[in-house]
C-alpha cells in the first residue's frame, strides 16, 4: 500500500489502463436496442399509471405537476386511506410554504375519488 501512496504515476497509469478498458468492453447499447427493440414499461405498472396522470394533469407550459401514487398488492384498507388524507391535508396546511397552487385528492368528492382511484384488477 506505501509503494502506491509512493508511486502517483504508476497510481495514474493504472487508474487510465483500467478506465480504457471498461470503455472498451462496455455493450454497444445502439445495437442492444436494434436487437432487442426499446425498453418500456408495462401499461400496468404503477410508475406508467403515474405518468398517465401527470401527463393527463399538466396545465401549461410554465407549471409542474407532482402525482403522488400510494400502491398496497391487495388494496388500500380505510387505515392506508385514512393515512393518505391525513398526509394531503397536512400538505394542504403547508401549501405556501411548498408553492403549491392547487391539490387534487379524493377529498375533493365522490367524483374525483372515482378519477383517482383505481379498481382492482
Amino acid at each position: 500500500m506505501n509503494w502506491i501512496r509512493r508511486n502517483y504515476v504508476a497510481t495514474i497509469i493504472i487508474w487510465l489502463f483500467l478506465t480504457v478498458v471498461s470503455v472498451v468492453t462496455l455493450p454497444d447499447i445502439s445495437a442492444l436496442i436494434r436487437q432487442k427493440g426499446q425498453v418500456t414499461l408495462p401499461v400496468t405498472s404503477e410508475s406508467f399509471q403515474a405518468y398517465k396522470l401527470n401527463k393527463q394533469m399538466q396545465t401549461g407550459k410554465n407549471s409542474s405537476s407532482v402525482v403522488i401514487v400510494y400502491h398496497n398488492k391487495s388494496k388500500l384498507n380505510q387505515e392506508d386511506q385514512r393515512k393518505i388524507n391525513n398526509r394531503v391535508k397536512q400538505l394542504a396546511r403547508q401549501k405556501k410554504n411548498y408553492q403549491v397552487t392547487k391539490i387534487t385528492s379524493t377529498l375533493n368528492g365522490k367524483e374525483v375519488a372515482k378519477q383517482v382511484i383505481s379498481r382492482k384488477r
